[in-house]
């Protein structure tokens, strides 16, 4: 009964994505000829996602990359990498295309540190329903470790084309769990075109920064000129956490290079088309990609 309520919580929280607009990805592949519905699914996928932080948490979130490992006539293979400051670890999810949807059979297996597959896989088995893949391995037939020792993992995933869930939990040799579920939520991570301009005051005229492209959750960004010459501004953008687990906010921040200080500060709904700030001595707009 743990499990499956646990299972439950993360497909129930995702179908609300399920009504958000069509990422790029989705709408490139939604018609494709004699494409399968698993395969237009899987195949929106890949791309760049990134865990919400709080707003004073300077450091970036859990990055997770996904990729299409390989489509062959019976399997698609789809990669998850994750990466967190100096730790990086990840998986493969093996999907069997002959199986009777909504139900799919498939596969569990870690990547290891070196990025080779682990010799150990678990079977796995999804489900897919009104744009929502979701699935689960039993502790029972997944299991680490030696015989009297192992201990079996509990692992489930919900993936949409715009967020994934994971949740991990590992459970002793008397099936008791352990730990509670390290639970982590993504966003695909949103590109954007910014255009900058600065001025040293109300008087001065205005310098126009080169057009920058910037990602959420990267780095602050430094506007320079066409000639290569810095305008004193800085521009970040993170995805940060909003009043409801699922719903992060886009925040911009402008900071002066010179002096560190923020010079402003805007928010956004995580899917907003453009976010900006005007002010006396700096403007931008950024506009998604």
């Amino acid at each position: 009964m743990r499990r499956r309520c646990l299972a439950v919580a993360l497909s129930a929280i995702l179908l609300a994505a399920c009504t958000t607009p069509a990422t790029r990805n989705q709408s490139s592949v939604v018609n494709v000829p004699g494409a399968s519905q698993l395969e237009v699914f899987v195949t929106a996928l890949p791309g760049r996602f990134l865990s919400a932080t709080r707003l004073d948490q300077p450091e970036a979130g859990v990055m997770m990359a996904v990729n299409v490992r390989e489509i062959a006539d019976d399997a698609i293979a789809l990669e998850f990498s994750e990466q967190q400051q100096a730790r990086q670890r990840g998986f493969v999810l093996v999907l069997e295309r002959n199986s009777s949807l909504p139900f799919i059979e498939g596969q569990f297996t870690p990547v290891q540190a070196d990025g080779t597959l682990s010799t150990r896989t678990c079977p796995m088995r999804f489900r897919l329903l009104q744009g929502l893949l979701s699935g689960e391995t039993d502790p029972l037939t997944c299991r680490f470790g030696d015989a009297e020792n192992s201990v079996g993992l509990l692992k489930e995933v919900a993936l949409t084309g715009n967020q994934i869930i994971i949740a991990d939990q590992l459970l002793g040799p008397g099936q008791g769990a352990d730990d509670a579920p390290d639970v982590i939520r993504l966003h695909r991570m949103a590109s954007f075109r910014a255009n900058v301009r600065s001025r040293e005051s109300s008087e001065a005229a205005w310098r126009v920064a080169e057009p920058l492209d910037l990602a959420a959750g990267a780095s602050a960004y430094e506007a320079v000129d066409a000639a290569g010459m810095g305008l004193d501004v800085a521009v970040r953008l993170r995805l940060v956490q909003g009043l409801q687990p699922g719903d992060p906010l886009l925040y911009l921040q402008l900071n002066n290079t010179s002096t560190g200080a923020v010079m402003g500060q805007a928010w956004a709904d995580a899917q907003a088309r453009r976010i900006g700030l005007a002010l006396d001595q700096a403007q931008i707009d950024l506009i998604r990609q």
